[in-house]
């Protein structure tokens, strides 16, 4: 039961990210200009992941080669720490992004990951989810995946206060 409200912090992550417009447009859009035309796009969490744009499976380079999609991100809780001593269970994890050569690059310079990463970033950072604490993003790690694409993994952090019954 230590587990109970992080076991849904994965997806909880996922409907942030589907609510932030940029995050969307930088995913599910293969458009340089993006950004700058602000075109509306109507899409929701679970399209995103029935769709693969948004994933919860391990980072591999197999798992990656068969995702069909130019952009898209994975979420995973990766360590689970169950003997704290303040009697708090605490989670950390990864967001990876990643896109292909042929997309990494947006109008005006821009490149799309670190546009994303930003974008991920403010969605975020100090975001009040089910667990106790609020999410911690901690640093941004360049990763690559396989011999064509590589991407950001993008380290979180999160607390959960144990409820305990009173002791007499």
């Amino acid at each position: 039961m230590k587990l109970r409200k992080l076991k849904d912090i994965p997806y909880q992550i996922a409907q942030i990210l589907a609510s932030n417009e940029d995050v969307v447009r930088l995913i599910y859009s293969d458009e340089p200009s993006i950004l700058l035309t602000k075109n509306q796009i109507t899409v929701g969490v679970n399209d995103l992941i029935n769709d693969d744009y948004i994933g919860f499976y391990p980072a591999t380079e197999s798992g990656i080669k068969d995702i069909e999609r130019n952009t898209f991100i994975i979420i995973n809780c990766e360590d689970f720490n169950l003997q704290a001593a303040d009697n708090n269970v605490s989670a950390s994890g990864a967001i990876y992004i990643t896109t292909d050569k042929a997309h990494s690059l947006l109008s005006k310079g821009k490149i799309r990951l670190l546009e994303l990463a930003d974008a991920i970033d403010s969605a975020l950072d100090g975001q009040k989810l089910t667990a106790a604490g609020k999410i911690i993003l901690t640093s941004i790690n360049y990763v690559v995946f396989s011999d064509f694409r590589s991407g950001y993994r993008i380290n979180f952090r999160i607390q959960d206060q144990q409820t305990r019954k009173a002791e007499l």
